[in-house]
């Protein structure tokens, strides 16, 4: 099962949409989500003047933004970790459909996204990230995975507030 189709998934997934719903209108965008009941590469697509601008991936995070650093249980990170196939995905389908691919990450605890560019569409540039093979949490569930992974710094990110 997805773990978007758990309880827990359903709940982070709601407060997703609601918070991302916020941020839509305070910058006018638009976020057209993916059905949830089926694997997909990424979670949506960005619309500007209706216009498909970027594809993007969303995560919600019990985190805050202080000093250009993530702070996660009083300790400060200088970069993001996200598993490097979202962003192989992203920038595949991004680069495919002539668009751009943004990462979001929602930190809760101090009502801040962070706002990755991934792929920029008219560079046709990757954001510089390193990879690193670790062992991580599964999912929304808990559980544990060793996986490639990705290391974006946290300086990349245009910060916005909801």
């Amino acid at each position: 099962m997805l773990n978007v189709l758990t309880p827990n998934g359903r709940k982070y997934e709601e407060e997703t949409r609601v918070i991302l719903s916020e941020l839509a209108k305070k910058i006018k965008i638009d976020f057209c989500f993916f059905p949830i009941e089926s694997p997909s590469f990424s979670d949506g697509f960005v619309l500007f003047n209706e216009k498909i601008v970027s594809v993007f991936e969303v995560k919600i995070r019990n985190a805050s933004y202080l000093d250009s650093c993530i702070v996660f249980e009083n300790k400060k990170y200088d970069e993001y970790l996200i598993t490097a196939s979202k962003i192989d995905d992203g920038v595949r389908m991004a680069s495919i459909n002539n668009i751009n691919f943004h990462v979001f990450v929602i930190l809760k605890e101090s009502r801040h996204i962070l706002s990755f560019k991934v792929y920029d569409v008219e560079t046709k540039k990757i954001i510089k990230h390193k990879r690193i093979e670790t062992e991580t949490q599964f999912g929304a569930n808990g559980g544990r995975a060793k996986r490639i992974n990705a290391f974006i710094n946290v300086n990349k990110a245009k910060i916005l507030k909801y």
